[in-house]
């Protein structure tokens, strides 16, 4: 992919996003001067989309992943309307001019630039949680801690460029979406094992997940939700969902209040749980580290994570198949789908079988470890079947082969 630059206008909330050629700066101020000349304030917009030949959409975050190794962004430009300003940032500035210096047909606009400090994303502090921690009875299934860790760290991998810097509360409930889904084993997965896919047919080019997309999937319908018998609360900052958690609570009656409720903390940076009684009594969980757009999600997270699956969620029947050697079972699973990852999930979600090992056995000419797929590719005969995940009915941006 050829290298881009990247156009933001925000205001009021939401953001126009568009990318095209990459420019020098010099040339960038100009086409800005000549567009906003002896233009008033409240036409700048039109002016500005109407007049940059760029693919533009509507958005909820500015996107600025530079740094990011899959590097074709080379440049930043974002249009602040609410504070009359313009950014700009590159790998090694951020420079701002103020918007009414276009206006003014002002000579020397390079000159005029100044140096700001961007925001860095919350560091999620977790100092309100002190010793001693709640350790839930409930332990998590050894068949379901790898294969969800690995899904959760590929997908923290494939969605770095939004995760590692600040988001906005509306793009935590997107990224919280699918973290509950993967916890719960709530996922769609659609395999392509045709052998005769050129890429001349494929629905979709270049890379599953650029460094300019966006969550596309539904997100939490809101920052505080019942998820069966257990209640989430999402909020960037984990102390003040604790807080929430305590007034949600409080606001109890009868003998709603009298029980015991379960809360599950998630900021996308950490993780926790805990129980608040009806004395407001509460134990809670060491906070984890989960995703951050730059380390893998901790052991301690997965773990967390499952545990709210399986406090929210009834536990599944046994069946005859259970009393059978698990070498019998991953037999049995083997027969549900071309490719490893349904009936990985399967025995996840059912406690059967051995736990998945990532690897393609079925065939000899197509052994080997199952990877993340950034791009839709040509198949041929002995090409392994392509697994993607699915967010309710959305593809994720997660593929595997």
């Amino acid at each position: 992919m050829s290298p881009t630059s990247a156009i933001n206008i925000v205001g009021e909330g939401l953001v126009y996003s568009g990318v095209r050629r990459v420019e020098s700066l010099d040339e960038g101020l100009k086409q800005l001067a000549r567009l906003l000349a002896h233009k008033s304030k409240d036409a700048t917009f039109n002016a500005l989309s109407q007049g940059i030949d760029a693919d533009w959409s509507l958005h909820e975050d500015i996107v600025n992943p530079l740094g990011d190794r899959r590097q074709a962004l080379i440049t930043v430009y974002t249009i602040d309307l609410d504070h009359d300003r313009l950014l700009f940032s590159d790998e090694e500035r951020n420079l701002e001019i103020p918007l009414y210096a276009f206006r003014k047909d002002e000579s020397g606009l390079l000159e005029k630039l100044t140096p700001f400090e961007p925001p860095s994303p919350p560091i999620g502090n977790t100092n309100a949680f002190p010793a001693p921690y709640w350790r839930p009875s409930r332990g998590a299934s050894a068949r379901s801690v790898p294969f969800v860790k690995r899904v959760i760290t590929d997908f923290g991998i494939v969605w770095r460029h939004i995760l590692r810097r600040e988001y906005s509360d509306h793009t935590l409930r997107h990224f919280a979406k699918a973290i509950l889904c993967m916890g719960s084993l709530d996922l769609e997965i659609q395999e392509e094992a045709s052998r005769h896919l050129h890429t001349s047919m494929l629905p979709q080019r270049g890379p599953y997940v650029w460094i300019h997309s966006r969550p596309s999937w539904e997100p939490c319908s809101a920052p505080m939700f019942k998820l069966g018998r257990i209640t989430v609360v999402l909020n960037q900052n984990l102390e003040q969902s604790m807080s929430l958690a305590k007034i949600d609570k409080g606001r109890m009656k009868g003998s709603e209040g009298n029980d015991v409720s379960t809360y599950l903390l998630l900021s996308i940076r950490h993780i926790a749980l805990c129980n608040i009684n009806s004395a407001g009594e509460v134990k809670y969980t060491e906070p984890a580290a989960l995703l951050n757009g730059t380390d893998s999600p901790s052991h301690a997270a997965v773990l967390t994570l499952l545990q709210a699956a399986s406090f929210a969620l009834l536990p599944q029947p046994r069946s005859p198949i259970h009393k059978l050697p698990l070498e019998i079972q991953d037999r049995i699973l083997g027969y549900i789908s071309d490719g490893g990852i349904i009936a990985a999930q399967l025995g996840c979600l059912l406690e059967l079988g051995l736990p998945f090992k990532w690897l393609r056995t079925d065939d000899t000419r197509r052994s080997g470890p199952i990877q993340v797929l950034l791009s839709p590719t040509h198949r041929h005969e002995n090409t392994p079947v392509e697994s993607k995940l699915h967010i309710k009915g959305t593809f994720c941006g997660l593929s595997y082969r």
